[in-house]
């Protein structure tokens, strides 16, 4: 809040936008190493593009639906570029606030057309009028409050005398365009079953109606509700019976539970996304829909949280709906994990850890004990005719091409019982050559499967390997060589004595994944 004060006409700024870093008038030091890491970025940014046609799946297997958050139709081409599955969240208030007047029927129903349309058949859930707070109509009189965001808004005006007509024409648009998509209705703000009861009530008779009037809509409608009241936390599993799907709205969720306006500077420092008491709402609300067989979502900025993510996918959530340009990054992220462990980091999390600072640390030692255990005791990695694939040097082990030093390495490899080792040597996985004799083929690679280590190479072309496993090499931490083959469904083989053996489809750094 003091950059204004501190900044003069023609000052040079360095920005980092990802970590909100500023320095005015930089060093040269200081001005190459944003450079360096505005190119970093890009980089990886380009990596990232190539998960945009991906399925959202863990490396066990495990699919989450990665969706986006929008505000009005343009906002899909977004949604698009970057690969998101769905959209979790389509704010319609802004249909309201850029209006000059109440949007007719006839306008709501063109908007939401279009969006179901856009999406082509992939889920689209509509939060229906989330009006009060900060949220302001100037054509809508609402009383002055003293404290809005715990007053008169979002369903409660809905439900309301005033809100009433409004409500149901929205209602009433969303059922006609429910014909050009897969719609699901969320309602917003619900502290009670008898709202929900009510929101419902009227759903259903502007249904009849419209079906009453020959008006064609559809019959696989969801309904659910945001989960942004603890109240509504608390008592997930009763609503789990009557609603389709919870989407956890965890800005005002954390908010409402920390009892601090997260606006307010003097008490943002309790706006703790990580803090066990959230996290075991979060849990309720997720055992609850699952206890019914309905699906939980997370619409809040805490499902694109990278530091998040992983307790989230331990906890068992089910959709993450984001800012579409964080979908690529978290896709990223799931691919290299596994729901098991992820499970057990949850766990943790939510049993050992007293504050948002423990669930932190755990997380940091989780990030900690991948990286460091990429050298130490669980990958060996190593490329043939003495050339480094990875720049990290605890990343790379050079092996001389010759029999006496690769044998050497396997002897390495088994006392020190690793896991696997990830190879770019053409030697090792093809049939004996000229320059890697028969016998150790045939013994050094057999002692490495008897160990139970296993073996990946980039370089083999046989047709059996051609599926490969998963593009990443993080996604195998935690797995022997037959986890990786039986959770990847991956057919091993046995030629000449290799034993299993698979392919990455694609060379990658190391350091840009730990990074």
């Amino acid at each position: 809040k003091e950059i204004t004060a501190k900044v003069n006409a023609g000052d040079i700024l360095a920005v980092n936008g990802i970590l909100g870093d500023v320095i005015i008038n930089p060093t040269e030091d200081q001005a190459a190493e944003f450079i360096e890491a505005g190119k970093a970025y890009a980089e990886q940014k380009a990596e990232w593009e190539k998960l945009k046609d991906a399925q959202t799946v863990t490396a066990d297997g495990k699919h989450f639906e990665l969706a986006a958050n929008i505000g009005t139709p343009k906002d899909l081409e977004g949604v698009h570029n970057n690969g998101a599955e769905a959209v979790g969240l389509y704010r319609t208030e802004f249909l309201y606030m850029d209006s000059p007047d109440f949007p007719t029927e006839d306008d709501q129903y063109e908007a939401y057309k279009a969006v179901l349309e856009g999406m082509a058949g992939k889920p689209v859930v509509v939060r229906t009028m989330d009006i009060g707070g900060d949220k302001e109509l100037p054509y809508l009189k609402l009383p002055h409050e003293m404290n809005p965001f715990l007053g008169y808004r979002a369903l409660r005006i809905s439900l309301s005398e005033l809100g009433d007509g409004m409500f149901r024409t929205q209602l009433r648009a969303l059922l006609r365009a429910s014909a050009h998509g897969n719609l699901r209705i969320m309602f917003p703000m619900v502290a009670t079953l008898k709202e929900f009861r009510t929101a419902k009530k009227m759903y259903e008779e502007e249904r009849q109606k419209l079906i009453d009037e020959g008006v064609t809509v559809s019959e696989d409608i969801q309904v659910g509700i945001m989960i942004e009241i603890p109240a509504a936390a608390v008592l997930a599993d009763k609503f789990a019976k009557e609603v389709d799907f919870f989407s956890i709205g965890t800005n005002d969720l954390i908010q409402y539970t920390m009892a601090a306006d997260r606006m307010n500077e003097q008490v943002s420092y309790l706006y703790q996304p990580y803090n066990p008491s959230i996290l075991r709402l979060i849990k309720n609300v997720i055992d609850a829909a699952h206890a019914e067989g309905k699906w939980a979502g997370m619409c809040g900025e805490m499902a694109g949280d990278q530091t998040a993510v992983p307790l989230l996918m331990g906890m068992g959530l089910d959709e993450f709906s984001m800012s579409a340009t964080s979908v690529l990054r978290t896709r990223s992220l799931m691919k290299r994990l596994t729901t098991t462990k992820m499970a057990e980091l949850a766990e943790k999390a939510l049993k050992e850890c007293d504050t948002m600072e423990e669930v932190q640390e755990l997380v940091d030692k989780w990030r900690k004990f991948i990286s460091d255990n990429f050298y130490n005791c669980t990958v060996e990695i190593f490329r043939g005719l003495g050339e480094m694939y990875v720049q990290d040097e605890r990343f790379t082990k050079n092996i001389d091409k010759t029999k006496e030093g690769l044998s050497e390495f396997l002897n390495e490899a088994i006392e020190n019982e690793y896991d696997m080792i990830i190879t770019h040597h053409p030697l090792i996985f093809r049939k004996p050559n000229r320059i890697v004799p028969d016998d150790l083929l045939g013994y050094k690679i057999t002692e490495l499967i008897k160990n139970d280590i296993a073996l990946y190479s980039s370089h083999t072309n046989l047709d059996s390997a051609k599926n490969g496993i998963n593009k990443t090499i993080v996604e195998m931490l935690g797995f022997k060589s037959n986890e990786i083959i039986e959770k990847s469904k991956i057919k091993s083989f046995d030629e000449a004595g290799l034993g299993r053996i698979v392919r990455l489809e694609e060379e990658i750094s190391l350091s840009s994944l730990v990074r």
